[in-house]
């Protein structure tokens, strides 16, 4: 085992790097500990000099009241003994009350010598801590001593965790090491291993991994082609799924299409069946119940009729033959067929003469006149008696118009608004197959629109109405 390369590689490695490490975490924890005592001492010492010149200036029950306030919101704590060793100041009067007298070595060596810190163990306070001691004579030549104070547990914490984290580091070292040796084994045979990766990735389709092309050799060249190959049947990949995606999306188009068509078509080509078997049967004897028969017949003939006409003209649509009209007469001819229904109905429908003063437009008047008749049309079936229908419009700019089309109807609930415009759907399929709707015609309405390179929306509410702008160019 210890003849290997590798493994004598490892030991050399990880015994270096272990050394390194173990000699510098307890640099590091010395050098912390020492920083942070130097830290405190500085600070201490600062604050030690600043009490000091406010002990002599003012009165001593002022001077108490400023400690215990700023006891309140210090870390460190304060205590001004007398020569005879008595607290005759403390931000702290828990644990340092004022005529205490302290039984300390430190603080009676304190008075008597010049400025110290100390750290370790005060029996009077029952801790371990950093000190700092001041002494000072007043202008009474009394002489005091100053101690500010702090437990050292903040830095046992610190240095706790800084040895915690040394033996993580070691840790991740000797992984690290591991790793290291095995980069230096394989060495050489890392270009193979990884072409031999990459094979086997692309093998599974995985084409996102590139070699390393930086070698000017055999190795470098079969690199170099392997990225080549890569690439390009990830292209070819990419545009099949993509085909295959789109293949699935048209079919799914074409499955919901035929669905709905056959929807459609079912009722009406049951009913000619129906009838039309009825009369070849002689089951219908008398001429009046003859003549209904082929009544019905006709009419479901006709609608067959003008649903097939309804799905060329949303699935192509025929080329636009554009002139300029006025749009207030255009929409006056399309809500004619409607006046003898409208007034049955006692519904007003009102055209607005603001499209008086749009100008004329450059639109294929047939088609845009059958966008008209469909929406008036809805707008009719869904308005109740005394209700009214406005036909409104303006210039938005000199490039563009808005023609509206507004309803006092039932309304539309929000949830359908976003398929208003597809095929067949319905809000209300059984009433709308009672009224006679096909489901196309808001769908005709929107190709028409965009034919004509413009757009719509709709604005409804249910029991308030429903509104439809239509945004098209001027020309």
């Amino acid at each position: 085992m210890f003849k290997s390369v590798a493994t004598k590689l490892w030991l050399i490695i990880f015994a270096l790097v272990v050394g390194i490490l173990f000699v510098f975490s307890l640099f590091l924890t010395n050098r912390l500990e020492t920083i942070y005592f130097t830290h405190q001492v500085k600070l201490m010492r600062e604050h030690a000099l600043q009490w000091r010149d406010v002990i002599d200036t003012m009165p001593p029950d002022k001077v108490q009241q400023e400690l215990e306030f700023w006891g309140g919101v210090s870390h460190y704590n304060l205590a001004v003994f007398n020569e005879k060793g008595i607290v005759v100041f403390s931000s702290d009067t828990k644990h340092s009350p004022i005529g205490q007298k302290s039984s300390w070595t430190h603080i009676e060596a304190g008075i008597e010598n010049r400025e110290s810190y100390f750290t370790g163990f005060n029996p009077d306070l029952n801790m371990e801590m950093t000190a700092t001691f001041l002494p000072f004579t007043n202008e009474k030549t009394e002489k005091y001593l100053i101690m500010i104070h702090a437990p050292t547990i903040d830095l046992m914490e610190m240095i706790k965790v800084t040895r915690t984290m040394s033996i993580w580091v070691l840790f991740l070292f000797f992984i690290l090491s591991g790793a290291l040796i095995l980069y230096f084994s394989r060495l050489i045979a890392k270009p193979l291993i990884k072409i031999r990766q990459t094979a086997i990735n692309m093998a599974k389709g995985d084409f996102t991994t590139l070699l390393n092309t930086d070698r000017n050799d055999e190795l470098g060249d079969l690199a170099k082609t392997m990225n080549i190959l890569s690439i390009r049947l990830k292209k070819s990949l990419g545009s099949l799924t993509r085909a295959n995606e789109e293949l699935n999306d048209l079919l799914k188009k074409w499955k919901e299409f035929v669905a709905d068509v056959s929807h459609e078509l079912r009722t009406p080509l049951f009913l000619i069946q129906g009838y039309s078997e009825a009369i070849l049967d002689n089951v219908v004897k008398d001429e009046p119940s003859r003549s209904e028969y082929l009544t019905v017949i006709n009419k479901e003939s006709l609608r067959l009729q003008k649903l097939v006409n309804d799905l060329l003209a949303v699935e192509g649509g025929l080329p636009l033959q554009k002139a300029y009209i006025d749009l207030y007469n255009l929409a006056r001819e399309s809500v004619t067929p409607f006046e003898i229904i409208a007034g049955e109905k006692k519904v007003t429908i009102k055209i607005s003469k603001t499209l008086k003063q749009i100008g004329l437009i450059n639109v294929d008047p047939d088609k845009l006149g059958e966008v008209i008749y469909n929406l008036v049309d809805n707008a009719l079936r869904h308005t109740a008696e005394n209700g009214r229908i406005e036909i409104s419009g303006s210039a938005q700019g000199p490039e563009k118009i808005q023609l509206i089309i507004t309803d006092t109807g039932t309304g539309i609930p929000t949830k359908h608004l976003p398929f208003l415009f597809n095929r067949f759907y319905r809000v209300d399929k059984a009433r709308s197959r009672a009224r006679g709707g096909s489901g196309l015609g808001l769908a005709i309405v929107k190709k028409i629109v965009e034919q004509h390179a413009g757009e719509i929306t709709v604005k409804s509410m249910p029991d308030k109405g429903t509104t439809f702008i239509i945004t098209l160019p001027m020309r």
